[in-house]
């Protein structure tokens, strides 16, 4: 159990507001109180007037340090999950990308019996990216194991998943997709549109079946025509689809982001790692899902057809999302943590800071340089960032 603890004189991101000289008790792992006139309790940290955001929550990550969510290792999950947490990400949903049904049903079973290590990010559920996709959309994912949709296979996803399966994502154009989204929603489980070539009508007709989210906009799907919106105008236009950014700069340009929040307005946009194995690892030349790559400076690409892979970390995303937007901080904070929370079912728990939540708290400069690490109240050391 986290200690009892007070962090005094610090500026509180809320969610109408910036609270300044706040103090924030946490007890038993929760935020107990939080304002200028609450008393400091047990450990008291002076913030110096850092700035107090909730914890990212990362909706869409695969891996980091060289492991993946794919590897049905305990060992693994643990270490993407800690390198994470060390870039702020309080909370995450572990994404595992197109692989052979076995592998995947091995993967998810994992997630599901994972012990959760106190010094990484909470996960919070498994996103299911694939195998249901189109070949001709599918970026980096591994062609030869795309199949077409099977609710056999999901029901044994879901089954292996043993309630922790929150996240399909799916090509909604494809021959039995409409099907299986209606089971995927009777199940419980929320169903997104990715790596798609869909025609606006066949996104109108996947969302009356219960779509109602966007794996990385922009990303993997049709380009938009104005006499074919395609899954782009219908990611926009449509209100009831929420969408995700890779919010690295390289997937999705600043422009591009302000366009989206233009027309979707901030509720409905969240930021996303996206982040392979690739992740933190120096630069060179490595393999995704047997594919060669490349890792440079801050980016990374498939060596063959230059497809762009994400190394990207959410305070990176926080960043730049505040560089770009100029929204205030509250409003920047709803892209990091409180919509991805939605997402991810957690909202009750997680993506705000205020009594009764779980004390994720990042404490950052005035360049957004994070400086201290609460994972459900307990401090993170940094160190080995």
């Amino acid at each position: 159990m986290a200690p009892t603890q007070t962090i005094v004189n610090c500026r509180a991101v809320l969610a109408d507001r910036i609270e300044p000289d706040c103090a924030i008790l946490i007890e038993a792992g929760r935020i107990s109180a939080l304002g200028p006139r609450v008393q400091p309790q047990g450990e008291v940290l002076d913030a110096g007037g850092l700035i107090a955001v909730p914890g990212f929550v990362d909706a869409h990550v695969h891996g980091a340090v060289g492991h993946d969510f794919n590897e049905p290792s305990i060992e693994a999950v643990q270490a993407v999950l800690r390198a994470h947490a060390r870039h702020g990400t309080t909370a995450l949903l572990a994404s595992i990308y197109t692989d052979h049904a076995e592998k995947m049903l091995q993967a998810i079973e994992t997630l599901a019996n994972l012990p959760q290590p106190e010094d990484g990010a909470e996960l919070l559920g498994i996103y299911v990216e694939g195998p249901f996709l189109n070949k001709a959309r599918r970026g980096a994912q591994p062609e030869e194991t795309i199949i077409p949709p099977d609710p056999a296979l999901f029901a044994r996803m879901v089954q292996a998943g043993a309630g922790k399966v929150r996240i399909l994502a799916i090509s909604p154009e494809l021959p039995g997709a409409l099907e299986l989204i209606r089971l995927a929603v009777k199940s419980g489980v929320r169903v997104s549109m990715a790596h798609t070539d869909a025609t606006y009508a066949q996104v109108q007709e996947a969302a009356a079946a219960g779509l109602s989210h966007v794996t990385h906009l922009f990303d993997g799907m049709r380009g938009l025509h104005h006499r074919e919106p395609g899954p782009l105008g219908a990611a926009l236009l449509l209100d009831q689809l929420e969408v995700e950014l890779i919010g690295d700069g390289l997937h999705v340009l600043p422009e591009i982001v302000n366009l989206t929040l233009r027309l979707k307005g901030t509720d409905k946009v969240m930021l996303i790692s996206d982040a392979l194995h690739l992740a933190g690892l120096p630069p060179g030349r490595y393999d995704f899902a047997g594919q060669p790559a490349e890792v440079g400076d801050g980016w990374a690409k498939l060596i063959g057809p230059g497809t762009p892979v994400s190394v990207c970390t959410m305070d990176q995303a926080f960043r730049n999302a505040a560089s770009w937007t100029g929204l205030p901080l509250p409003q920047v904070t709803l892209l990091t943590s409180l919509n991805p929370a939605r997402a991810a079912g957690a909202l009750a728990r997680k993506g705000s800071l205020e009594p009764g939540k779980d004390a994720d708290i990042l404490l950052m400069d005035d360049q957004f340089s994070l400086r201290e690490v609460f994972l459900r109240g307990r401090r993170l050391s940094l160190a080995q960032r």
